[in-house]
């Protein structure tokens, strides 16, 4: 199984959408807020946004993953990386 990371696309709402409607992905990767979003906002949010990128598998979108700046020491020059896809969910600083 190969999965790649891109910027998300516009034409990834419904793919992202459904993905966060799955309780097991929206709880523990801390989503279930953006389930109250209207799709389409929520998709240009994420495009918008340069830390976030789709984890796709054969061209469909699977899961989410965010590279951050650290909240524990904002003067770091490490990020910590967030994902998630059905059955893996973590959070890694390096």
């Amino acid at each position: 199984m190969k999965v790649t990371r891109r910027r998300f696309e516009l034409t990834d709402a419904d793919a992202y959408w459904a993905l966060i409607q799955d309780p097991e992905v929206a709880g523990p990767a801390g989503l279930s807020h953006s389930r109250q979003e209207d799709p389409k906002q929520l998709m240009y949010r994420l495009y918008q946004d340069p830390q976030e990128f789709a984890l796709v598998r054969d061209d469909q979108v699977i899961g989410q993953l965010g590279i951050y700046q650290r909240e524990v020491d904002p003067t770091a020059t490490s990020r910590e990386v967030g994902f998630y896809w059905p059955g893996h969910t973590g959070a890694k600083a390096s």
